[in-house]
């Protein structure tokens, strides 16, 4: 009891310091910040939200430090020439706005005890300083089929028959620029991640508060389905990582804490037609992607990076070069723009270590008089092996 009394005295004497400094602070944090962050820090038109990163900036000195350099890859001025005691004034107000929000206030709050600092102490006798936020998921659902195996099979047990019924809507969060919303939004950990096109927005999944969001303007002269609002179905999570792709087929790494970007690679040039719209899969130590593009001219492929580097580590072509094995079900000129599409999202079986993952059309995809033949590997799924991408089996084209 004693501990606890000292640990909420010592909150509520910071409270009262940082609110006889939050008049000048407001001011400037409305004059310096809010234009880009939001009014209450928590994102805005130009900017992601500030919060999560206040919280786990531990002293002063180091938020001092990080706003006199700014970010400017990312478009955040440095405020060097801000003078100290507006500075001081701005921090302390900073302070106010990543403070733990109280309990029982439902509603949009909440969103200022996203992260908490904290000191653990430990059986040893030792000490540690970090950072708690409190899950509010039962279950993940760190990609579009929720678990490997892609049976959209849930083991929570919150939700069932008896209680279903009484489910009603907690919040509602309105996604900018939406476009044609197709995406599965991940769950991990009480963060939800919702996917748009070359846009991920990071939300507390109790609150709908914005923790942070990436996005990258639409590419010009870009093909296919990805082209004007463009589709993209959902991310990829996989310990403090997050994959998507962008409508130019790139794949992206993302810090899932922060949203920063980790590596970027590129998929495939997309001045060729080919274009990203689909989900991926981290699997392993790699991150399994495809490409759409099939009305458009390509020639379908699966590739696997790595996921702390981004570098590719093998490469599937589901439409086969000329004299490899498969390219005598292919009849005609059109080999080489064979379609086969892999924008679908696989699965996998860890056991075994074998991905499964689906093709698309074949191309032309109406009509087939220059391809004539099973065009093998198209309208099919595929058994690979995880580690070297080689193909273990595929159904009978015979029985087709």
């Amino acid at each position: 009891m004693k501990r606890q009394l000292n640990w909420f005295i010592v909150l509520s004497m910071a409270t009262a310091t940082l609110a006889a400094q939050a008049p000048a602070g407001r001011d400037a944090f409305q004059s310096r910040c809010a234009v880009c962050h939001g009014a209450d820090g928590n994102g805005g038109e130009h900017g992601p939200s500030i919060l999560a990163r206040i919280a786990r900036t531990q002293s002063d000195q180091d938020l001092q430090a990080f706003l006199h350099d700014g970010v400017p890859l990312r478009g955040m001025p440095a405020f060097a020439s801000m003078p100290e005691p507006e500075m001081n004034a701005l921090i302390a107000f900073l302070r106010t706005l990543a403070s733990p929000a109280p309990r029982g206030r439902g509603g949009r709050g909440g969103h200022a005890g996203f992260q908490v600092p904290m000191k653990v102490q430990m059986t040893d006798g030792t000490s540690l300083d970090g950072v708690y936020r409190e899950a509010t998921s039962q279950s993940d659902w760190p990609g579009f089929n929720g678990q490997f195996s892609g049976n959209r099979y849930t083991t929570m047990t919150q939700i069932d028959k008896s209680n279903v019924k009484r489910l009603v809507p907690k919040w509602v969060f309105p996604v900018p620029d939406a476009g044609r919303l197709q995406g599965t939004p991940a769950v991990v950990a009480g963060l939800m991640y919702i996917p748009n096109t070359n846009t991920v927005i990071a939300l507390d999944a109790g609150t709908d508060a914005r923790i942070w969001s990436f996005t990258r303007p639409p590419t010009q002269g870009v093909q296919g389905n990805a082209r004007s609002l463009g589709n993209n179905r959902a991310v990829s999570i996989a310990g403090e990582r997050l994959f998507m792709e962008t409508d130019n087929a790139h794949l992206i790494a993302l810090n899932r804490f922060t949203g920063q970007v980790l590596w970027e690679t590129e998929m495939a040039d997309w001045r060729q037609n080919y274009n990203g719209t689909g989900s991926v899969l981290a699997v392993e130590n790699l991150v399994v992607a495809g490409t759409a593009g099939g009305e458009d001219g390509v020639r379908g492929f699966l590739a696997a990076w790595d996921q702390q580097t981004g570098k590719e580590v093998w490469r599937f072509w589901t439409v086969p070069a000329p004299g490899e094995k498969g390219s005598e079900t292919w009849d005609g000129p059109n080999i080489d723009h064979g379609g086969g599409p892999t924008w679908l999202t696989g699965s996998y079986d860890a056991g075994t270590k074998t991905l499964y993952w689906p093709t698309g059309n074949a191309g032309p995809d109406f009509n087939g008089d220059n391809r004539k033949g099973d065009n093998l590997y198209t309208c099919s799924i595929l058994a690979l092996d995880v580690t070297t991408g080689k193909l273990k089996r595929y159904p009978d084209h015979a029985a087709r």
